[in-house]
């Protein structure tokens, strides 16, 4: 397991722990404030893929849709947020809370291409495709004689 593996997993434990049962406050990033305000919020479940090319997230947030998600890359995070939503002139019998919205963040990694990313929402499934840079071609450099 890589090491931005082993911190992803500590700081989304560490933001379970925090937010289960919690308010999220209001941050002052605009993407926060527009989705998370009073509501109670859940961390989703987040798998991870790595490959040569990308990461690759892919996060359950039933009973969000694509207009009431967001995902966001600010200050070296990239922030997850869906809002969920009752089924119109329906009473929910069993399943997630329609009042809790989905939030998780966490620190990307440096040799991804935020500007690049694409994100995907299908049937209560957000696909994160996180580019990776291209790693630098191995060079030589010469060695000169004298100070």
């Amino acid at each position: 397991m890589t090491r931005w593996m082993q911190r992803m997993k500590s700081g989304l434990r560490r933001m379970g722990e925090w937010i289960s049962g919690h308010d999220v406050p209001v941050a002052d990033e605009p993407l926060e404030a527009e989705l998370v305000h009073s509501r109670r919020t859940r961390r989703p479940a987040v798998d991870v893929y790595e490959s040569q090319d990308e990461l690759l997230l892919v996060a359950d947030v039933p009973g969000s849709r694509p207009d009431t998600t967001r995902v966001g890359v600010s200050g070296g995070q990239l922030s997850i947020l869906a809002r969920t939503e009752a089924v119109p002139d329906h009473r929910q019998l069993f399943g997630n809370d329609a009042d809790a919205d989905w939030h998780v963040a966490f620190d990307m990694p440096k040799d991804v291409d935020g500007g690049r990313s694409e994100a995907s929402h299908r049937d209560g499934v957000l696909t994160v495709r996180l580019p990776k840079l291209p790693r630098p071609a191995p060079h030589r450099i010469p060695v000169r004689s004298g100070a």
